[in-house]
Formats: C-alpha cells, structure tokens, sequence
C-alpha cells in the first residue's frame, strides 16, 4: 500500500495537469470564437460600406429636396438657432451665467444629435421594411447611416460656433477642444447602441417609437443642458448625475465653454456607458433580428 501511494499521487497530478490544459483551449477557444465572430462582424459592414453612404446622401439629401438653397439649409438652419440663442435666450435667461448662448449651444446641439438620431432610428426598420424582405443586407446599417446623417449635421453646427466663438473674442482652449472628437464619438457609439436595442424592440412593440418622443421631451429637463449641473440640490442632483446624458453634456461644457479638459473620470465613464450601450445594442438587435422578416 505504501508502495501504491507515490504511484497514486502522480497519477492525480497528471490528470489535474490535463484536466487545466483541455480547460485552458477550451476557453481560448471560446474566446478565439468571439473575437473571429467581431472580425466577422467589422468585414460585413465593411463590405456595405457603399450602402451605408448611398443611405446618408439620400437622407441628407432628402432633407431638402428641390429646394432653391439646397445644401446651404444645414448651414442656415444652425447659424439660425445660434443667432436666436445669442439674442433671446441670453436675454431672458442668460443673466447669471456669461456668454450664456456659447453655454445653450454646446449643450444643446450634442443634444440635439441625440435625440433626433435616437427618434428617427427607433422606427428605422418598419420604415424601411420593404428594403429589408427585398434584399440582404446588414440591418444595423440603417442605423450607422442614420447616426451618420444627424452626426453631419452635428459637425457643421459645431464649427458655426467655433467660428462664433473665435469672431467674438471668447475664450478658446486648443488643448481642450482636441477631447471633443473623442467626447463626439462616445456620444455616436452610445446613440447607436441604445437605437440599435430600441428599433429591435420596435418591430415587436410599435408604441416604442411614440414612447421615445415623449421620454425625450421629459428627459432634457432632467439634463443640464439649458442649466447649471451645479445650481440643483436633493433628488434633482441625484437623478442628474444617473442620467447618462449628464456625462456627455458636461464633458462637451467643460471643453467648449470652460475651455478644460474634462476630469478622467468624467472621460472614463463616458466611455464606459458608450461600451456598455453598444455591446448590449448589438446582443439585444442580434437576439430579436431572427423574428424581423414574420413581424415586418
């Protein structure tokens, strides 16, 4: 028996050595797995890239459509708003915060591009569901070619008030003003991720589409946009800072009208709710994709 022991130990050692090994290529197994299906992923709508910017002209396109000025509309139509944002608000309600239409303005238009990407992808696929049972294509490229459409339209109004802001002698922080496009594309990747969840959900329950019009109109009072995140005490700074608008928005403040770099943490969480958009976009509208062809 004494004999049989050392034999018996080994014996253990080598099956718990093999039983971590064959555990060890299962999981990189599994994880080679998904990093080839998000290869996969990224190929496919590489491949539709051309359909994806055929959709964003006919949009921008369609906005304006035979009309005199054409084009020029999404240059007027910022400038515009600007100018009543200069003149009326900052009238009114500008009197405790300094150049309170750059404040409205760098808030408001990253606003904006929120929630008419959000509005008008909600109800993407049962507007274009004759496109989905005609042909194959990746359906979330009516999604990035709609995010990609607001987000033009979100570029050109910026750089009006970068021009606004440089013809009026505000304060401007190069430094700072290089974190917008990182702040612009968390914003995009967390948009397209919850219009990715919520025009899935739409082709099952069409009161999604209507739900959102609403919510959104309730949601901008619950965002500083048009206020100081500062200024609210109690409940209304609690449910501030669990909105998830709140981070983009401030970050967009800090860099636009403060002139500072947003604090990492603000940065950080930022992209963090942009991930965890996207991912949970991405699972929701690949679980409910299979059902579109029978609910369209």
């Amino acid at each position: 028996m004494l004999l049989q022991a050392p034999k018996l130990l080994n014996s253990r050692i080598k099956f718990a050595k093999v039983s971590n090994s064959l555990m060890i290529t299962y999981a990189n197994s599994k994880l080679n797995a998904r990093v080839q299906r998000v290869v996969d992923y990224i190929k496919e709508i590489y491949q539709f890239r051309y359909l994806i910017r055929s959709l964003v002209k006919r949009d921008f396109k369609g906005n304006y459509r035979h009309s005199f000025l054409g084009y020029l509309w999404h240059v007027i139509t910022p400038a515009a708003m600007i100018v009543i944002y200069m003149i009326v608000f900052s009238t009114v309600f500008g009197r405790e915060i300094d150049n309170y239409w750059l404040y409205l303005c760098s808030g408001i238009f990253p606003w904006h591009f929120f929630i008419s990407s959000l509005g008008s992808g909600t109800n993407c696929m049962v507007t274009h569901a004759g496109m989905i049972q005609k042909m194959y294509f990746p359906r979330e490229a009516l999604i990035y070619a709609n995010a990609i459409t607001n987000l033009i339209t979100f570029l050109i109004s910026y750089v009006l008030v970068i021009v606004l802001m440089i013809l009026t002698g505000c304060h401007i922080n190069i430094w700072s003003l290089l974190i917008v496009p990182i702040i612009i594309f968390f914003e995009s990747v967390f948009v397209i991720g919850l219009t990715l969840a919520l025009s899935s959900i739409d082709v099952y329950v069409r009161d999604v589409s209507h739900a959102i019009r609403l919510i959104t109109m309730l949601w901008v009072w619950v965002t500083p946009v048009m206020y100081l995140s500062s200024i609210n005490n109690g409940a209304l700074q609690t449910i501030l800072w669990v909105n998830p608008m709140t981070y983009f928005i401030e970050s967009f403040h800090s860099c636009v009208y403060y002139g500072q770099i947003p604090t990492l943490e603000m940065i950080s969480i930022s992209f963090l709710l942009a991930a965890a958009a996207f991912v949970a976009g991405i699972l929701i509208f690949k679980r409910l994709e299979r059902g579109f062809a029978e609910r369209l």
